[in-house]
C-alpha cells in the first residue's frame, strides 16, 4: 500500500542526505505575535503576560506557554537586571549571579536565550527601531542602547553566541556564565 511518512525537524541538515533528497521540504512559518498572544489568553492566561509572552517566544506557542508562567517572566526580569549591573570590581557578585542561573545546562541556555533577545532589543532599540520583545524593560534597553556604541553591543551579541554554542557542546554550564559575564562587563560593562 501506499505510506506517508512525515519528518519534523528543526535542523534539516542533520538529517542524512540519502533521506533529504527523498523528502519534500515544507517551511512552516513562525505565528505572528498577535496569534500567540490570543492563543495564550483563550487558555485562560492574564492579557499582559500572554503579551509579553507572545513576544518573547518568537513565534512558537509552546515556547509561549512555557514563558508565560509569572515564575518565568519574573526570573527573566530578575537576570537582566542583575546582569545589566554586573561589574567585575565586584566579582563576588558576578560569580553569585553565574552560579544562580547554572544549576543545569537547560538553565543556563535558557538564560543565554534571554541575554540573547535582550541584546538583540537594545540593538534594535539603538537602530531606531521599537519592536522589541522586553517591552517591560524599554527603560532599561533605551538607557543601555544609548550609552554603548553599536560595535560594543554587536561584540554583547557575538559573544552571548559563543556561550550558547559552548553550552552545546556540553562545557560546564556555571564555567561557561562565568566567562560570559566578565566578558559582557569587560566589553564595556554590562
Amino acid at each position: 500500500g501506499d505510506a506517508l511518512l512525515v519528518l519534523l525537524t528543526t535542523h534539516g541538515e542533520g538529517i542524512l542526505p540519502t533521506i533529504r533528497s527523498r523528502c519534500q521540504t515544507l517551511r512552516f512559518p513562525p505565528l505572528s505575535t498577535e496569534t500567540v498572544a490570543s492563543l495564550l489568553q483563550e487558555t485562560g492566561t492574564d492579557e499582559e503576560q500572554a503579551r509579553m509572552a507572545a513576544a518573547l517566544a518568537g513565534g512558537s506557542l509552546s515556547r509561549a506557554r512555557e514563558i508565560a508562567g509569572a515564575e518565568r517572566l519574573q526570573m527573566r526580569r530578575t537576570l537582566l537586571e542583575r546582569t545589566s549591573r554586573l561589574s567585575c570590581r565586584e566579582i563576588f557578585t558576578l560569580l553569585e549571579t553565574a552560579e544562580d542561573y547554572a544549576r543545569d545546562r537547560e538553565t543556563a541556555a535558557d538564560a543565554v536565550d534571554m541575554l540573547k533577545l535582550f541584546w538583540r532589543d537594545i540593538l534594535l532599540f539603538r537602530a531606531g527601531s521599537g519592536e522589541i520583545a522586553n517591552l517591560d524593560l524599554q527603560p532599561l534597553v533605551r538607557e543601555l542602547s544609548e550609552r554603548m556604541s553599536t560595535e560594543q553591543i554587536l561584540e554583547k551579541l557575538e559573544r552571548i553566541a559563543v556561550t550558547g554554542q559552548a553550552l552545546a557542546r556540553n562545557v560546564n554550564p556555571r564555567l561557561a556564565l562565568e566567562v560570559l559575564f566578565m566578558d559582557l562587563e569587560a566589553s564595556g560593562q554590562v
